[in-house]
């Protein structure tokens, strides 16, 4: 889904959607809609550099099958949000490209979900505070 100021009606309706990718989504964009699938294990979330988002939609949180998370150009976002140790299938942890990224949920909550392996949590940043994430997980 490209450019999306609104998801289309009856999304919630597509009961065996295992992928999508959205990119260049509007900040104002309605999450709620995805809450209804159930069945989702991938999303890529691509291209939200411009839209002025400086946080994860909070009801991604609800995803709770989604094996692979995906976070590309999101440069607004500053916080990971502790919610996502509610994520407990989550294999798969990408950030790329999130320029403005300094805070990664805390040990506890990460622990609370499904161990994500090292090969599977792909962190293109040379920060320290990606580094120091990435060790306290591994």
């Amino acid at each position: 889904m490209n450019g999306l100021q609104k998801f289309p009606q009856g999304l919630s309706h597509l009961k065996n959607l295992k992928e999508m990718i959205i990119t260049e989504c509007s900040q104002d964009c309605d999450f709620t809609p995805l809450m209804q699938l159930s069945s989702l294990v991938n999303l890529d979330l691509v291209l939200f550099a411009g839209n002025g988002a400086v946080q994860l939609p909070q009801q991604l949180q609800h995803l709770t099958a989604l094996r692979s998370l995906i976070i590309n150009d999101f440069d607004g976002i500053e916080v990971l949000p502790e919610w996502l140790g509610n994520l407990a299938s989550l294999e798969v942890l990408g950030l790329y490209y999130c320029r403005s990224l300094k805070q990664f949920p805390s040990k506890k909550a990460i622990a609370m979900s499904h161990p994500i392996s090292p090969c599977g949590c792909l962190w293109l940043s040379t920060t320290t505070q990606v580094r120091r994430f990435c060790a306290m997980m591994f």
